[in-house]
């Protein structure tokens, strides 16, 4: 079983990065005033809130190793707001293969690392809807499912000596 020391640890980790993530945020967004070109300052501005977002998802690991918890009613609105999210989410990694596969983009070395970047923050957002909805951010949960899993073992291990006995 992980110990207090490692969580505290854990949770300073984070707390440094989640700095860092606040800084990159003000240098992006300092950098691209002086940037001319639309498309340099797209991809900036792309950086930048790829920044803004880990400040959130940090900012969500802290609170959970804090015993913040997502309640039983937000999860179920999550659920069913979530379905078509996830349908769109499924469309978008569609259409991020066949891109993937057109002549244009797949010949192109930072096209196609465009593209693979985008596919992958799809999937990404994809799996963390699901986990949302299945409240997979607890290691209590991890902890049940092994017991479960003990327990299950042992009523059938029981069965098979009693099954067994002379």
């Amino acid at each position: 079983m992980p110990t207090e020391k490692e969580k505290d640890e854990a949770v300073r980790l984070l707390e440094e990065q989640l700095e860092t993530e606040r800084q990159l945020v003000d240098l992006y967004e300092e950098t691209s005033e002086y940037i001319i070109d639309e498309r340099a300052r797209h991809l900036l501005r792309s950086l930048k809130l790829d920044s803004s977002k880990h400040v959130d998802i940090l900012q969500v690991v802290i609170d959970l190793l804090r015993g913040k918890k997502v309640t039983s009613d937000d999860r179920i609105e999550l659920k069913v707001g979530v379905e078509h999210h996830m349908k769109l989410e499924r469309d978008s990694i569609e259409r991020a293969q066949k891109l993937k596969a057109n002549p244009w983009i797949r010949d192109s070395e930072g096209l196609s690392r465009l593209v693979r970047r985008w596919e992958e923050d799809e999937r990404a957002h994809h799996g963390l809807l699901k986990d949302l909805v299945t409240d997979k951010f607890t290691l209590q949960r991890l902890f049940d499912a092994y017991t479960n899993y003990r327990e299950t073992t042992r009523r059938k291990l029981r069965r098979e000596l009693l099954n067994s006995s002379p």
